[in-house]
């Protein structure tokens, strides 16, 4: 993140420096009200730029595709689950559902399989800080899903 806006701060200051310029040349100032309205719209222009440069690049990172969840991809691609997930949890598949399908319907779980916390990485969920790891934790009362946990970056 840092590296971010180090590498955007030039761009918006030399664009705020710019825009203070082209606006004072097109309504000219002068003696000391010149310098102060240069220096002013470049620091407010600069600040615009950067702000929403930051802001674009933070909408562009946290957009990424969600799709529909379906088994076979769920298995087929482990790293790109987080795209999936949310549809398996709004769709409401989970609740009460017998181990012995949640077995088929998700597969082997990551972590636990003999425990009744099975959890299953959704792989590498993009922000705008960078990416961590998400995780879905399905917990069994009685041989059945009583509650699932999605634990997000």
């Amino acid at each position: 993140m840092i590296s971010i806006l180090l590498i955007w701060l030039p761009f918006s200051l030399a664009g705020g420096i710019w825009a203070g310029y082209v606006l004072t040349r097109r309504f000219p100032f002068s003696g000391w009200h010149r310098k102060a309205v240069i220096l002013a719209n470049s620091f407010l222009l600069t600040l615009l730029i950067f702000i929403g440069g930051i802001a674009t690049f933070g909408w562009v990172a946290y957009s990424y595709p969600r799709q529909s969840f379906i088994p076979q991809h769920w298995v087929a691609q482990p790293t790109a689950r987080y795209t999936k997930v949310q549809d398996l949890v709004d769709s409401g598949i989970l609740r009460n559902l017998p181990k012995s399908q949640a077995l088929s319907l998700l597969g082997k779980p990551d972590v636990g399989e003999n425990t009744d916390a099975w959890t299953y990485e959704l792989g590498e969920e993009p922000s705008f800080l960078g990416s961590s790891p998400a995780m879905l934790t399905i917990y069994f009362e009685h041989g059945q899903i009583s509650r699932h946990e999605l634990i997000r970056p």
